[in-house]
C-alpha cells in the first residue's frame, strides 16, 4: 500500500522563485568519488554547482545501471538540465537556481529508502528557501 501525497500548489510567479534540480539519473562528479550505487541506492548526494553554468561531459557522469549512459555522459544536461535552468535564470524567467544538484539512482531502490531520500531532500530545500524543484528521472 503506497501513501497518497497531495501535490503542492503550483507556483504563481516563477520570476520570484528559487528552483532546485534533483535527479534519479545518478549524475555524479567524474570518477564517482562518493561511490554512488548504480542500483539499489542507499543514499543521495548534494553537489555544489555554484562555479558552473552547465554540467560538462568529462567532469560529470551517470553511474545509473538501468540505462546505457553513453549520451548522458557525453552531455549530463540531458539527464539533469542544469544548463537550461541557468538560461532561464539569466533570462529572468526564474529568479534563481539553487546552486546544488541533489542526486541518486532510482532503479531497484526500495520504497522505504526512496521515501527517506525524498523527505531528506525536501527538508534541505525548505531550509534553503527553495520554492520549487525539478526532479528528472531516466
Amino acid at each position: 500500500v503506497y501513501e497518497k501525497v497531495a501535490p503542492a500548489a503550483p507556483l504563481k510567479d516563477l520570476s520570484t522563485a528559487k528552483i532546485a534540480l534533483c535527479t534519479t539519473g545518478g549524475i555524479v562528479p567524474m570518477g564517482n568519488p562518493d561511490h554512488m550505487y548504480a542500483a539499489t541506492a542507499k543514499f543521495w548526494k548534494k553537489y555544489d554547482l555554484s562555479d558552473c553554468d552547465k554540467l560538462e561531459g568529462g567532469k560529470w557522469e551517470s553511474v545509473h545501471a538501468g540505462f546505457d549512459p553513453v549520451y548522458a555522459n557525453e552531455d549530463p544536461n540531458r539527464v539533469a538540465p542544469y544548463r537550461m535552468l541557468k538560461t532561464l535564470e539569466a533570462e529572468g524567467f526564474i529568479k534563481s537556481v539553487y546552486p546544488y544538484l541533489l542526486t541518486t539512482t532510482g532503479n531497484s531502490t526500495s520504497v522505504a529508502d526512496a521515501t527517506r531520500f525524498g523527505q531528506e531532500m525536501a527538508q534541505d530545500l525548505l531550509e534553503n528557501g527553495v520554492n520549487g524543484a525539478i526532479l528528472t528521472s531516466t
